[in-house]
């Protein structure tokens, strides 16, 4: 460990009460403590056991009571957006959850760092979708499309995925057949007229 304001470091879990967690961090003076409904915030208070190790945000070495400050809900966001800026670098989707509408989109959680994305409205789906409700609640895999790292924003889509699932499902569908073929009737279905053809 770096003991370091501003500087993520590794606790190990001494005790755990109802109301309180307290940690073991060699340099620090005293022992941080953490409020145990910023643990069952960040959906961790099941997997924290006497023995275990937590990441935290060191805020301050000493406030004014003395005391070590410390955020476990901080590291996590923080870690999040550096694995996210990682995944936008390689390209690599991720998974979200639908958590609410917006004026002009949706509100999205990466499921792995609890961070929040934004989804605009153009890139829900790759059709248009009058009503989104069904979507709250569920998980997808999005791709990340912009980084913003001086606001810390990040925005993401649903419709490149299911547009490059179509183009791989094309080529798939393409690859069966060879010219020459006959397709028979009940595989081929009309979708529209125009004055070349249909």
């Amino acid at each position: 460990n770096k003991i370091e304001e501003g500087k993520i470091i590794l606790g190990k879990v001494s005790k755990i009460t109802e109301k309180f967690l307290f940690l073991e961090v060699p340099g620090l003076k005293s022992e941080p403590v953490i409020d145990i409904n910023e643990i069952k915030m960040i959906g961790i208070k099941d997997k924290i056991v006497v023995g275990s190790t937590l990441e935290v945000l060191l805020e301050k070495v000493e406030d004014k009571f003395g005391n070590v400050v410390v955020s476990a809900h901080k590291a996590m966001k923080i870690k999040g957006w550096e694995s996210l800026v990682e995944c936008h670098k390689k390209g690599e989707l991720i998974e979200c959850k639908y958590i609410s509408k917006t004026k002009g989109g949706m509100i999205v959680e990466h499921v792995q760092s609890k961070t929040l994305c934004f989804l605009p409205g153009s890139q829900i789906n790759d059709v248009p979708l009058k009503n989104v409700d069904h979507l709250i609640g569920t998980v997808n895999k999005f791709a990340l499309v912009k980084m913003d790292l001086i606001r810390g924003n990040s925005v993401v889509s649903r419709r490149q995925v299911l547009s490059l699932n179509k183009k791989g499902d094309k080529k798939k569908i393409i690859s069966q057949f060879k010219i020459g073929d006959i397709i028979p009737a009940e595989k081929c279905k009309c979708k529209g007229f125009s004055s070349f053809g249909v």
